[in-house]
């Protein structure tokens, strides 16, 4: 199995910005339809506004829920452990994501019938995105899970790769201990698979 072209920093920047810019015009150009249809059309600014702060806040937000997913993996064998520590980690993501949109919000949208205060508009917020938000963060957790499982995947390949590598060489007694080591690592493959 050969090993994918790694990409370079400024390639992974790029991809993940066309992802969240992808994700920001759909939901822009929906909102945009929505007002048109209610009879209260917004201009297309103002939607990509609305559409662009919500979702590079998510964006931004994603590189703490990867991080966090790293430190409380939802794995198999531990995820009755580590799920509760999730619930306050989506809790803080929201007031965080809510509080930055609020402010955004305020600052370049401003619109006859918002909030008189912030306080009042970030409240506001709070209770209108709590199943939303939580489906965000999930859908962040899971590639976030992911992405550890087929790390994982290919350093148990190059394992196996090494060990056989071990065998395939001409001292007999490194290749006993290669033929050990391949057993052990096939087992362990095998055990993961099921």
């Amino acid at each position: 199995l050969s090993r994918p072209i790694p990409m370079t920093r400024p390639q992974k920047f790029g991809l993940i910005i066309a992802f969240w810019t992808l994700i920001a015009l759909g939901f822009a150009s929906s909102t945009w339809a929505s007002y048109a249809v209610k009879g209260e059309p917004v201009s297309i600014c103002r939607a990509a506004v609305w559409g662009f702060a919500e979702w590079y806040l998510w964006g931004a937000l994603a590189v703490g829920v990867f991080a966090w997913s790293r430190r409380f993996p939802l794995t198999r064998e531990s995820w009755k452990g580590n799920l509760p520590w999730h619930v306050p980690a989506w809790l803080l993501m929201m007031a965080i994501w809510c509080a930055g949109y609020v402010t955004v919000e305020r600052w370049l949208t401003p619109y006859e019938g918002m909030a008189a205060t912030w306080g009042g508009h970030f409240v506001l917020y709070l209770t209108k995105k709590p199943a939303f938000s939580l489906l965000v963060y999930a859908c962040m957790v899971g590639p976030a899970q992911g992405v550890e499982l087929y790390k994982a995947y290919l350093a148990s390949i190059e394992e196996r790769a090494s060990a056989q590598e071990m065998l395939d060489g001409p001292d007999l007694e490194m290749r006993e201990l290669g033929r050990d080591e391949l057993k052990v690592l096939n087992a362990r493959i095998e055990q993961d698979e099921v």
